[in-house]
C-alpha cells in the first residue's frame, strides 16, 4: 500500500454546514481555515469584541462578517461564547458565597436585594423632592 498524502490544514476550508469541503481549485485560498476559526472561537470565549479577536487572529473585520453571514451558526456561537466569562463570573461568586464567604455575601446582596441591604444614599427628600429648599421656596413658605 503507498502511504497516504499528507494534506495541509490551509488546503481545507472549514465551515460549520460541512465540517470541511474541498479546497478551491481556481482563485485565494480562504484564510478562514479550521485553525483561523479555533483561533476565533478562543477569542470569543474571553469576551473578545470582533474587533479585538480580529486583531488576535490578524483577520479583517469585513473577512469576519463576511463569514458570519456565509455561516449563521458561526455567528450565533460567536455571541454564545462571548458570554461564557459572565457565567464562569457567576458561577465562582456563587461557589464562594456558598463555601461561607462573607464578603462576597453582602456584595450579592447589596446588588441583588438593593431595597433591604443597598448602600446607596439618596440624595432627594421625601417624594423625590429637594433635601435642601432653594431660597424662593423659602420666601414663598414664609408670605
Amino acid at each position: 500500500m503507498p502511504p497516504k498524502k499528507q494534506e495541509h490544514e490551509y488546503h481545507r476550508i472549514w465551515n460549520y454546514d460541512k465540517q470541511c469541503e474541498e479546497p478551491q481549485k481556481t482563485g485565494r485560498h480562504s484564510v478562514m481555515t479550521k485553525n483561523m476559526v479555533e483561533k476565533l472561537e478562543k477569542a470569543f470565549s474571553n469576551a473578545f469584541t470582533d474587533d479585538e479577536a480580529c486583531l488576535y487572529c490578524g483577520l479583517d473585520k469585513k473577512t469576519l462578517y463576511e463569514y458570519c453571514k456565509e455561516y449563521p451558526k458561526f455567528a450565533t456561537k460567536k455571541e454564545e461564547l462571548k458570554k461564557q466569562p459572565n457565567l464562569k463570573a457567576k458561577q465562582n461568586l456563587i461557589s464562594s458565597i456558598n463555601s461561607g464567604d462573607e464578603t462576597n455575601s453582602k456584595w450579592w446582596l447589596e446588588r441583588k436585594c438593593k431595597d433591604e441591604f443597598s448602600v446607596r444614599q439618596e440624595n432627594t427628600g421625601k417624594d423625590g423632592k429637594d433635601l435642601i429648599p432653594t431660597k424662593t421656596n423659602i420666601i414663598d413658605d414664609i408670605k
